[in-house]
């Protein structure tokens, strides 16, 4: 497994303030059986039916192109403010992104419950932030998994109403950059709370933190795919911590050599599967009971 590849790029009927930010957003684009967005009879979202090449925001739609479909909102720049509510279910196993880094209002798009096997990509700016708002409980298909791919970047959420992401499927990307990164409870916003059970990173998995994104567990985690933080560069700050052991039959990366901030993994035991090189540490604390080790190589 090479652990520095790239991981980037992928209910309420009425208009209404929202949760993040208490104000009504810009344009209401409420669709409940308009097949040019693939919705079927009973309000469901399907995105293997939507045109192939779709634009939200400021009102204008791509056109009919051969292949995988795309969703966009605001994808490639506009001031933001556009909404997309979808009555039932957002199924999704092609491209759907939502706003940009230079959003000067929020862009959300609200769904009753999703399903990903494809791409998600959401990223705002310093301002304004991208949010998927899903009124079902957490998971991308099936309850308490993350499958597909998945990057926020930037002021950016999906918002789940209850649950906890327990497990990343095989295969399942999740890239998380920045502070303001979340994967979310609605009842505790601005963290990654959805995240807290956490336990299992499937083979073929990627879970990446990048930039001062921070998440926290309640127990242990297994990891059989790759966990990195700031492998591929960045200035770091990133943190996981394990309410439990480390187990590790994948691979470990943590910190590059040009890090302004530092990088941290916090567990409570390690056990480590394979030889200890297969951990490559660039910036490492773990702590034991009040102790550290600090960068090097741990097996």
């Amino acid at each position: 497994m090479d652990g520095r590849r790239q991981f980037g790029l992928g209910r309420r009927r009425q208009l209404e303030p929202s949760r993040r930010t208490g104000r009504k957003l810009g344009r209401h684009n409420s669709h409940r059986g308009c097949g040019r967005l693939g919705l079927d009879r009973d309000g469901e979202f399907d995105h293997r039916f939507v045109l192939p090449r779709l634009r939200v925001g400021g009102n204008e739609y791509g056109h009919h192109l051969p292949g995988r479909g795309h969703l966009r909102v605001d994808h490639n720049g506009g001031a933001g403010g556009t909404i997309l509510n979808i009555g039932g279910t957002l199924t999704d196993s092609g491209y759907l992104s939502i706003g940009n880094a230079t959003l000067s209002a929020p862009d959300e798009v609200t769904a009753a419950a999703l399903d990903n096997t494809g791409r998600i990509y959401l990223m705002g700016s310093s301002a304004d932030q991208a949010l998927l708002d899903v009124a079902g409980s957490a998971g991308f298909g099936t309850a308490g998994v993350l499958s597909g791919y998945v990057r926020l970047d930037g002021d950016s959420g999906i918002e789940f109403a209850s649950g906890e992401i327990t497990s990343l499927a095989a295969g399942a990307h999740l890239g998380l950059v920045g502070s303001d990164a979340f994967i979310e409870d609605s009842s505790a916003t601005g963290s990654n709370s959805a995240l807290t059970g956490l336990a299992s990173i499937g083979a073929g998995a990627l879970f990446a933190l990048h930039d001062g994104a921070a998440v926290s567990t309640n127990g242990a985690l297994a990891n059989d795919g790759e966990v990195v933080l700031d492998t591929v560069g960045g200035d770091g700050g990133s943190s996981l911590t394990l309410g439990g052991a480390l187990t590790n039959s994948g691979y470990l990366g943590i910190g590059n050599a040009t890090l302004s901030a530092p990088d941290e993994v916090s567990v409570a035991s390690l056990d480590n599967q394979f030889f200890s090189d297969e951990i490559h540490l660039a910036r490492l604390m773990q702590r034991f009971g009040g102790s550290a080790v600090v960068g090097g190589v741990l097996g």
